[in-house]
């Protein structure tokens, strides 16, 4: 369960970087910031992607137990 969290956490965060850039890119972008601001939130979303979606993230859902109450 705490790899689980971990890994979770990790795309949270990155979540809340392109959040971050989006919201910069909206209101505090330099004129010619366009192409590498996007290419920072391409990368960044990728990330967010390949982690969520990795094979490890499936198993450890598929092994966890409900918590107890």
């Amino acid at each position: 369960m705490d790899e689980l969290l971990e890994r979770l956490a990790e795309i949270a965060d990155l979540e809340r970087v392109s959040m971050l850039l989006a919201w910069d890119q909206e209101v505090f972008m330099p004129p010619a910031g366009a192409q590498a601001r996007g290419e920072l939130r391409a990368t960044v979303g990728r990330l967010a992607h390949e982690r969520f979606t990795d094979e490890r993230i499936g198993e450890l859902l598929q092994s966890a137990s409900p918590r107890e109450r």
